[in-house]
């Protein structure tokens, strides 16, 4: 059973089923049916003037209505199946081909949401639409190679996104013949000019956004990262936090050593931010252990409506915006650019999302690991041509 729910910003896909796989409906619930699709059909009329008949086709859920702005990807929470059990009801595996047909064949740009602050996605669902994606200029070409080495070996599968920051083009043909793997030159032309000084860092929640709204679920990490397990085993945090995932160093400015043995953002941001970002400075310091320094360079997404709202948004304003990522005199002696705005975004909207006793990040980093300055090589990325 598939039942449609259309609103004027969004179209909700439910899909539900038993654990059996065979659902029986009773004369009660058949009536029910019958009202709520007479209701829904003035509904669908009154928004879209399109017969109920055309929106029931398989594909044509996903299709644009001049008042439909994103699509809500939104499963049952009682459908959740067992992180190593395959799909295998008809309605999931029916939804994940039309999702895939629909994304195969359609010139759409608008965002996928998978809203998860109504329902909890299969897991296997989320990780099929998991998309790899890094940065890197030529200086970091080297070491780039070792992400998508450690890719390779550890999610083979997996397709690989690499956004050119300036590579040469021997490197960028080398990356090209790399198995699954997907060169593209970041657009500087289309943004501020501020975004072509790499050292301002904006390009990255830039990307991490750009990708996010085409894939749905992403992993963003820099060039010095690499992969020691399938990150599979990241989704139910991920999912558990709304959607994001990333590395909390520090959770107080108080403390000069987190037990990740690094120092806290807050002697390392300048003053000009927290007046753009909304964030009184005195309060953020006097937040016992609820002020959570973010990494800028890792991090799990899923594109949830609370993602979009609470991280994305925000963050993207202010790289986009010079005064706010880059204030004037700002370097990485005094600022930290992404990462500061990241970290006073989620302070001020996700306050108390993540604490001590929940932090996700010594999970992570038994999956994920950071090696700055290593040559990637030894990872030995794969070509296919």
């Amino acid at each position: 059973m598939l039942p449609l729910s259309v609103q004027a910003e969004s179209v909700s896909i439910l899909i539900s089923r038993n654990g059996k796989g065979k659902q029986w409906l009773s004369i009660t619930a058949f009536v029910l049916s019958f009202f709520s699709i007479v209701s829904l059909y003035a509904d669908v009329s009154s928004l879209t003037g399109a017969p109920l008949r055309t929106l029931l086709k398989p594909k044509a859920v996903f299709k644009r209505t001049s008042l439909v702005k994103s699509r809500l990807l939104i499963f049952n929470k009682s459908n959740t199946i067992h992180p190593q059990v395959e799909i295998k009801t008809e309605n999931e595996r029916k939804f994940a081909k039309n999702y895939d047909e629909y994304r195969a064949t359609s010139t759409d740009k608008e965002i996928f949401i998978i809203d998860l602050d109504k329902t909890e996605p299969p897991l296997n669902f989320l990780y099929e639409k998991l998309t790899l994606v890094t940065s890197f200029s030529e200086n970091h070409f080297q070491e780039g190679l070792g992400f998508i080495g450690s890719a390779q070996q550890q999610m083979p599968n997996k397709t690989i996104i690499v956004y050119d920051l300036g590579l040469k083009e021997h490197s960028s043909n080398q990356i090209r013949s790399f198995c699954n793997v997907q060169l593209r030159r970041f657009p500087f032309e289309s943004y501020p000019a501020h975004l072509k000084t790499l050292a301002t860092y904006a390009f990255k929640p830039t990307i991490i956004n750009l990708v996010l709204n085409e894939f749905g679920v992403i992993y963003y990490g820099d060039a010095s990262i690499r992969f020691k397990k399938p990150l599979f085993e990241l989704l139910p945090d991920c999912v558990n936090h709304h959607g994001f995932l990333g590395q909390i160093r520090c959770f107080d400015p108080k403390v000069l050593k987190s037990k990740y043995g690094c120092r806290h953002d807050y002697g390392l941001t300048k003053e000009e931010i927290y007046g753009k970002i909304g964030v009184n400075k005195t309060e953020y310091y006097n937040a016992n252990f609820s002020s959570p320094a973010i990494s800028g360079g890792l991090m799990l997404v899923i594109n949830s409506s609370s993602v979009q709202s609470k991280i994305m948004r925000p963050w993207l304003s202010c790289a986009l915006d010079v005064t706010c990522i880059a204030p004037h005199g700002a370097n990485l002696g005094n600022h930290r650019f992404d990462q500061s705005a990241l970290s006073l975004i989620a302070f001020k909207n996700m306050r108390g999302e993540w604490t001590l006793e929940n932090d996700p990040t010594p999970h992570h980093n038994a999956v994920v690991s950071v090696l700055r300055g290593s040559n990637g090589a030894k990872w030995r990325p794969q070509s296919c041509s």
